[in-house]
């Protein structure tokens, strides 16, 4: 029950600010808003259920749900990053791992979805399956087509910006980080302090994603 009353007060804080954009949403951009969660808090499942809860009555808004799953690079994207000497890419996950560039062009899509003369959006599926479980972008892709009230983008990091500025980085790393690394998985004992500076990098491309949206959900 706890749940699906904190579920509600999700969905009721989304509708407050759709309900400021109306009644002109038909030529103003969706509310654009951001799920953040660790991996495993069920971030994907709150989303689908906000999903219906938007959709249906008496809401009725028209929903898009973008995962940030689906923007990795391509195959051949991220089998380059698994050559470089960077534990921490050799794999889906971290930043650096996706395709910013195509995720900046998705976004600005839907911010204009509702504009005059806006076209479809095409939203891309991400594999996990294909080449041996290493995953490539699928063939198959979804159309989305305004007017939307709503887009949510989700993700383990969504939301999250660099640290500024080596010295905090080598704080974080002589006082934490340091000392986890031998408790990782093996692959990614050989850890060093530039590697976390290789991705703290990465990071940096991702903060026009997030400045785009306007609500921000924080599963814990």
């Amino acid at each position: 029950m706890a749940f699906y009353n904190k579920l509600g007060v999700v969905s009721d804080h989304i509708i407050s600010h759709v309900s400021n954009l109306r009644p002109s949403i038909a030529q103003t951009p969706p509310l654009m808003v951001g799920i953040q969660g660790p991996q495993g808090s069920g971030k994907t499942y709150i989303t689908k259920q906000l999903e219906t809860i938007l959709t249906s009555p008496p809401h009725n808004l028209r929903v898009a749900v973008l995962s940030i799953d689906d923007l990795y690079l391509p195959y051949t994207g991220l089998r380059a990053l698994f050559d470089l000497d960077n534990p921490l890419l050799k794999g889906r996950g971290l930043p650096g791992t996706h395709d910013v560039e195509l995720a900046t062009r998705i976004l600005d899509s839907l911010h204009r979805i509702n504009g005059e003369n806006a076209s479809s959006v095409e939203i891309p599926f991400f594999d996990k399956s294909l080449n041996e479980g290493f995953g490539d972008r699928a063939a198959s892709s979804s159309t989305i087509k305004g007017p939307i009230d709503v887009v949510i983008l989700e993700g383990w990091f969504v939301g999250f910006y660099p640290l500024a500025g080596e010295t905090r980085l080598q704080d974080k790393w002589a006082r934490e980080w340091a000392t986890e690394v031998d408790r990782l998985e093996l692959g990614y004992q050989n850890i060093q302090f530039q590697h976390i500076v290789h991705v703290n990098e990465k990071l940096k491309g991702y903060v026009e994603l997030w400045d785009k949206l306007s609500v921000f959900v924080q599963v814990r």
